[in-house]
């Protein structure tokens, strides 16, 4: 769930375009997506294992 809260907390951040623009190719950018990537995968190993 904190990834989850994370997630969501730097979207809300990115859609200010001005701020986008400033974080452009930021570590904030690219820990932003690694997060989404692993919640992803997080999520994709439990739907397995209860299926």
């Amino acid at each position: 769930m904190f990834l989850f809260t994370l997630k969501k907390l730097t979207n809300i951040i990115l859609t200010n375009s001005s701020i986008n623009i400033i974080l452009h190719n930021t570590y904030y950018i690219i820990t932003h997506f690694h997060y989404i990537l692993s919640i992803k995968t997080i999520f994709t190993i439990f739907t397995n294992f209860t299926h």
